[in-house]
């Protein structure tokens, strides 16, 4: 008797945390996020016939990023959830209409040490496409200072590139990890005293490899001041016309598995990305650690 007592606890455990459990990860980790768009937040973005005409910064700074050109908006262009469009017949080159987005220099942005970066988004093509750069517009030969890139160094990878006035170079994860026209979670961490690779990048959660600086001179310098720029390389190569983001979000910090896994979960469940990152609600392991507990009560 005692040990049906203890599985009819057990089952009660699994459907109570199945009612009880919220529906998925309401949010990212805030903790050290200077910089949050999202496509889907009607109170943080403005869109005329189609164009986005503003766009408000998500984070607790609350920056109204500058638009540039005409970005586009696409009301389920990512996965059936909103999206923004960018590149257009400008073209990868020096072109200060591009549509994009970009912040004057702001404290949160002055990255010093750590970083990490999550890009919803979807590609097009196998040209440098500039997803997200701290730097003063002038590209790396003027001080641009990191630069998050589709396209380079190889097809269909997802490449860093640090500079300051005298050098430069590439970092970049393995080519062909991301598919032009597929919807995927991009994450790229930067941590100067790892080990096996400073920068690393990740794919729906997988890790796409590691790589070191160039030159071994300080990636996130940021001696000068500098804007922020989204959907551009500072002020070259923007995205292509049919690529398109759907949420950004930059950290001061290098997460830890834990808060990485808290924040991709959230965007996974969010696009309906299958992803590496998985985290159990605490109501569920606290219900299975009951439950446990009541079968171990019930043999005895």
């Amino acid at each position: 008797m005692n040990k049906r007592v203890g599985v009819l606890c057990v089952l009660m455990v699994v459907i109570a945390s199945i009612a009880l459990s919220p529906a998925g990860n309401a949010a990212p980790i805030s903790s050290d996020l200077s910089l949050w768009i999202d496509a889907a937040d009607t109170a943080k973005i403005a869109i005329s016939n189609g164009v986005v005409t503003a766009l408000t910064d998500k984070s607790s700074y609350g920056v109204a990023m500058t638009v540039l050109g005409a970005p586009g908006y696409l009301a389920t262009g990512l996965n059936g959830r909103p999206a923004i469009t960018f590149g257009g017949s400008d073209g990868p080159s020096y072109v200060a209409s591009s549509p994009s987005f970009y912040a004057t220099d702001r404290p949160q942005y002055n990255i010093t040490t750590n970083m990490d970066f999550f890009a919803v988004a979807k590609f097009s093509g196998t040209n440098y496409q500039g997803i997200l750069c701290k730097g003063n517009g002038g590209g790396w030969a003027n001080g641009d200072n990191y630069i998050i890139e589709y396209g380079y160094p190889g097809a269909s990878s997802i490449g860093a590139e640090s500079s300051s006035t005298t050098d430069w170079g590439w970092v970049g994860s393995n080519p062909n990890v991301v598919s032009p026209g597929q919807a995927v979670i991009v994450e790229v961490s930067y941590d100067g005293a790892r080990m096996d690779g400073q920068w690393q990048f990740f794919v729906n959660g997988y890790s796409a490899g590691y790589a070191n600086n160039p030159n071994n001179y300080s990636v996130l310098h940021n001696t000068n001041t500098s804007a922020l720029s989204i959907g551009r390389q500072g002020w070259w190569n923007p995205m292509n016309s049919d690529s398109m983001l759907s949420e950004v979000l930059l950290y001061q910090s290098t997460l830890n598995d834990s808060s990485r896994n808290i924040t991709g979960a959230y965007l996974s469940e969010k696009y309906g990305i299958a992803s590496a990152y998985n985290v159990p609600e605490p109501m569920t392991l606290l219900l299975l650690g009951l439950g446990g507990f009541a079968l171990r009560r019930g043999r005895k």
